[in-house]
């Protein structure tokens, strides 16, 4: 078996673009601040989307290293290090777009679940205001054919 695996560790996710359903792409600067770009093609919008349980992925910027995370408040961040709080469920909606759920914090009273989502500005929204049927929640993965490692050094 080790020698399949050509004895490198082989938790890799898929390398993807996250366009948001109003047109943004989720971007991460080298400093970790979220946001959202109108442009392809920049460095901070590929994300490696590690699988992290059923259904749960972990959101890593490629060129910052950090996870995207949502807290107590269902603020969005990047976190240096991965914590529960970066687990995010994936959920395909209509028209293969996808919904990334917090898998720690949900609506106390109603059980319903904080989404991650960019609004019109490219701004990203907190977890409670962001409804699932609302294109602010919706994103499609372009997902980059390769080994991220190619991929990551481009010029």
């Amino acid at each position: 078996l080790e020698g399949y695996l050509g004895g490198k560790p082989q938790l890799r996710g898929a390398v993807a673009r996250l366009r948001g359903g109003h047109g943004h792409f989720l971007h991460m600067g080298p400093d970790g601040r979220l946001d959202g770009t109108w442009e392809e093609a920049g460095p901070g919008t590929l994300f490696n989307l590690i699988p992290v349980g059923l259904r749960v992925v972990a959101i890593q910027g490629a060129r910052a290293g950090r996870y995207v995370a949502m807290n107590g408040a269902g603020v969005v961040y990047a976190s240096v290090h991965f914590t529960p709080e970066c687990r995010f469920k994936e959920c395909v909606f209509e028209n293969y777009h996808v919904l990334y759920a917090s898998a720690l914090y949900r609506q106390r009273r109603s059980g319903r679940a904080w989404y991650l989502g960019l609004d019109r500005h490219g701004r990203p929204m907190a977890g409670p205001r962001v409804r699932k049927d609302k294109a602010a929640a919706h994103f499609l993965p372009q997902l980059l054919e390769g080994e991220p490692q190619n991929i990551l050094n481009l010029p």
